[in-house]
């Protein structure tokens, strides 16, 4: 059976920027701010006045200070179409997968090992926030 009280907001995801130097890059980053204020100013109030909204104990500080994002996911860019090939997670791809050398397949692996981390970190937050 359904649930008959609303459902609530656990955040947001914010995804497919172009990152430089570890961080999006300028125009995105100004999106991704405006989108945490958004959310936190606006969305938030809005929900809360109609129980569709967890209490700031309930998000947590950490979750709060981040605008309510609950993850950052990056452009896949050249890895996503080998995943989409092996009919694999991004962070699942093997070497063989992959099918590069060298410092491309150096860089395509550590894209998955942060998405992983990406994809782990997100699933916690989702736990933590549902149960």
């Amino acid at each position: 059976p359904l649930r008959t009280d609303p459902p609530k907001l656990i955040g947001t995801i914010i995804q497919r920027f172009n990152i430089r130097k570890g961080a999006a890059v300028s125009p995105y980053q100004n999106n991704i701010e405006e989108i945490k204020k958004k959310t936190l100013e606006d969305l938030l109030p809005a929900l809360r006045k109609v129980d569709m909204a967890k209490s700031d104990s309930e998000y947590g500080q950490v979750l709060i200070n981040r605008g309510l994002c609950l993850v950052e996911i990056a452009d896949f860019q050249g890895i996503l179409p080998k995943s989409l090939k092996a009919g694999v997670p991004v962070y699942a791809l093997t070497d063989n997968e992959i099918g590069e050398t060298g410092s491309v397949l150096k860089q395509m692996k550590e894209n998955s090992v942060r998405f992983g981390d990406l994809f782990t970190h997100l699933a916690n937050e989702i736990r933590r926030l549902v149960n």
